[in-house]
């Protein structure tokens, strides 16, 4: 959905990754798409800006997604949210994976937030409660993952800033 497109919803849901809002809470989507309107917004969901570090080049591998690994799971996310009934729109900042030198391990990607991130999460901030105010959902979700995915601590330090606005 592009955000010019952005309606009003009964539920609006922040998903750090493509996957997180269906694997983690699929059913109350469908649920809540089911009884009125549900947006998942996909903050990570940028393409890589420059060329992939070579911990980047370790996750595509890892994860079988030797070519396009962004346009992959953007088809998997589109079909996901048909199937769950929902509306969905993909925010443009890039994986911690693919923000240059800043997580270069697993131990990185799920240790602390690094401090050069401190800008990105005001500007995803502001993002996200523009889309708050335009879709003005009754109910926001932000749901989490297990294992301290330094994005989703990012999502999860933006709680307290995303007011619905009922």
């Amino acid at each position: 959905m592009e955000p010019d497109a952005i309606r009003p919803v009964r539920s609006l849901f922040v998903s750090p990754h493509f996957d997180d809002v269906a694997l983690s809470c699929g059913g109350t989507v469908a649920r809540e798409a089911r009884d009125g309107r549900a947006l998942v917004v996909t903050v990570f969901a940028g393409e890589p800006a420059d060329t992939l570090t070579s911990f980047a080049e370790f996750q595509h591998r890892r994860w079988g997604a030797l070519d396009d690994a962004v346009a992959t799971r953007r088809r998997e996310d589109r079909a996901a949210m048909e199937a769950l009934g929902a509306d969905y729109h993909w925010l443009d900042f890039p994986d911690a994976i693919y923000r240059g030198d800043l997580y270069r391990s697993d131990e990185d990607l799920f240790g602390s937030v690094k401090a050069p991130d401190e800008p990105l999460q005001q500007t995803i901030a502001a993002a996200l409660q523009s889309l708050v105010e335009r879709a003005r959902p009754r109910s926001v979700y932000l749901p989490l993952g297990v294992g301290r995915h330094v994005d989703h601590q990012i999502c999860f330090s933006l709680s307290s800033k995303i007011a619905s606005t009922e």
